[in-house]
């Protein structure tokens, strides 16, 4: 067995405050990933080295594909679309959790176009708790 030798370069300052869910899109050639704290969505080009941002109205925990161009983006109660090349969202549903300190915190499309979707909660005086509920469809 031989060792590859590689190199890793830092491509973004991002100045993040939690950045997670990196996505690639093949398609477009761009990294889409989540500011979860700052309610960012992020498209970086790698070419140029340009990364853009959306600003969400709230806790911003996972996205997925959704088409061509947008992304179905879970935040803390709720799923909307949104749409790169014009910005817009568009409410898809929204959720009510049983506890108020409970959001989605991480999610991830299946080969069938499912996202699957894994709320968290954090009690005062209990271990923070996870389980996956919620599957919808990313298109």
């Amino acid at each position: 067995m031989s060792l590859v030798q590689s190199s890793v370069q830092n491509v973004l300052a991002a100045r993040a405050r939690l950045g997670e869910c990196p996505l690639w899109d093949e398609t477009n050639q761009r990294l889409y990933w989540v500011d979860i704290y700052n309610h960012r969505v992020h498209e970086f080009n790698p070419t140029s080295g340009r990364d853009h941002y959306f600003e969400m109205d709230s806790v911003v925990s996972a996205i997925a594909l959704a088409g061509t161009a947008r992304l179905l983006v879970a935040l803390r109660d709720r799923l909307v679309f949104l749409n790169f090349q014009t910005g817009s969202i568009k409410h898809l549903c929204q959720i009510e959790f049983s506890h108020p300190n409970t959001r989605f915190n991480n999610g991830k499309c299946d080969p069938k176009d499912a996202f699957g979707l894994a709320p968290s909660a954090k009690y005062r005086d209990k271990q923070p708790s996870t389980a996956m509920t919620q599957m919808v469809p990313c298109t």
